[in-house]
């Protein structure tokens, strides 16, 4: 049994158009060339001056969703940095704060600007398209992490990112197997409880594909469940802190014997955190997903319990890289357009006894705090553990050195950027029925589930 509560994507999507409709043609735009990046923090800010690179410099626009609410979007953000600082970029960078109609005005302040590579954080399927369309007639190569340009779906392979009536503009979406993802987590969640009671659930931005796939992984994984009960939340359409908070203070309020909490996103979770303590409920476990400094902090004392690491900072620079090699005239594969970001599941727990089938996905968090955040991160001189420079085929061709997908990062754990290993139709099929019905129910098709991770 569960209280489930849905919205139509098209709704969603309707909504983002009329905000466009109604945004003044006028404001002011953040347009800078970032410095050096800092010790990445939750509170990271980016107000810098603009300045002008030379013209020999390529320049490089990311529109990012937000730089001070969701460190999800400030860890993304350093990974650009990084990669732009090494492969020696001019970059601009915009953050819309979730504002469907400055993000669109942005895009095409940076398109005038003269930026051939744009690094995409579309907010909806609306969004999405209209950043294709922007940057098809700037011929402007660009990528989104999260979202697919997809709009008519009467022919299933015209809807990936080799259409030729993409131009060829459209790099690349690497987008985590979120299905896979929340199943482990899902798994992992129910049989830490014990297989019955009450489980909180706070989803993002509903019609969202990554969403839609985490609830459809989440109730698939219900199934074998019969004593789980989920009660969901009020969505957190903007993944952050207040909203999180606030869902589960409603939640609270009929549901109080609530037994463990998953979230969306590490924002969510916090302020879920917060919503249970102020209630005396500190022992209720929660588990999550997005990989950031503060939720990695929180687990030392167990207020979270598990979250799925994304290696967030090397998404944003390994989609900067490829931006890059796109412009130098690299021409990607249909495997190398639409990949798996890695994910690995961090947590203290003994996973091998409570999901021993995926004990292969495991990342002491510990470790990866270090080498992402903490001490390793220092000792490097606040550096990544990636070379981004290592991913590039026009840097390797010029260097005479083979690419590596990992960025020269040795560790065991995940893999390195990976093609779709579940079937590509299956999977496009079941990302196109969200995008169509903006939901996952009445999905009847093959989950997309993949070949075990090589170590």
């Amino acid at each position: 049994m569960s209280e489930q509560k849905k919205l139509s994507r098209r709704k969603f999507v309707y909504a983002g158009a009329a905000v466009v409709a109604a945004a003044a043609v006028g404001g002011a735009y953040y347009l800078s060339q970032p410095p050096t990046p800092p010790t990445p923090t939750a509170t990271t800010t980016t107000s810098q001056p603009i300045t002008t690179g030379p013209p020999s410099r390529p320049m490089l626009g990311l529109e990012d969703s937000s730089l001070s609410g969701n460190e999800y979007f400030v860890d993304y953000y350093l990974g650009v940095v990084a990669a732009a600082n090494e492969l020696g970029l001019d970059l601009r960078v915009v953050s819309d704060d979730f504002d469907s109609g400055k993000f669109v005005h942005d895009l095409q302040d940076l398109t005038n600007l003269g930026c051939k590579m744009m690094n995409v954080m579309a907010l909806d399927e609306y969004s999405i398209i209209t950043a294709r369309d922007i940057c098809i007639n700037a011929q402007a190569y660009f990528g989104d992490q999260w979202m697919l340009p997809q709009d008519n779906h009467e022919d299933l392979m015209k809807n990936v990112p080799w259409d030729p009536r993409f131009g060829g503009y459209f790099v690349r979406n690497q987008e985590p197997n979120t299905y896979v993802d929340y199943w482990d987590l899902s798994h992992i969640a129910f049989n830490y409880i014990g297989r019955k009671g009450k489980v909180a659930h706070i989803e993002g931005a509903p019609g969202m594909d990554c969403n839609e796939f985490r609830n459809m992984a989440l109730y698939d994984t219900l199934k074998e469940y019969p004593d789980i009960q989920v009660i969901e939340g009020e969505a957190a359409v903007y993944w952050d802190l207040p909203s999180g908070r606030k869902s589960m203070e409603a939640i609270l309020t009929t549901h109080p014997d609530v037994k463990a909490v998953l979230t969306q996103s590490n924002s969510i979770a916090i302020g879920a955190r917060m919503a249970l303590e102020a209630k005396g409920l500190t022992n209720v476990p929660i588990f999550a997903g997005d990989d950031s400094s503060q939720a990695l902090e929180m687990m030392k004392d167990d207020k979270i319990i598990l979250q799925m690491g994304f290696f967030t900072p090397f998404q944003g620079g390994s989609m900067t890289v490829a931006l890059y090699d796109a412009l130098n005239g690299h021409k990607f594969t249909p495997d190398e357009q639409l990949v798996f970001n890695p994910t690995v599941i961090l947590t203290k727990l003994d996973v091998d006894e409570l999901y021993p089938d995926h004990i292969h996905k495991v990342m002491d968090w510990q470790e990866y705090y270090s080498e992402i955040f903490g001490d390793a991160f220092k000792a490097r001189g606040n550096k990544w553990p990636w070379d981004f420079r290592k991913m590039s085929y026009t840097v390797a061709e010029q260097e005479g050195f083979e690419v590596d997908p990992r960025a020269g990062w040795k560790v065991k754990y995940g893999r390195p950027m990976a093609s779709i290993t579940c079937g590509l139709e299956q999977y496009l099929k079941a990302r196109i029925h969200v995008v169509d019905t903006g939901t996952w129910e009445g999905y009847e098709g093959e989950r997309p589930l993949e070949k075990p991770y090589e170590l």
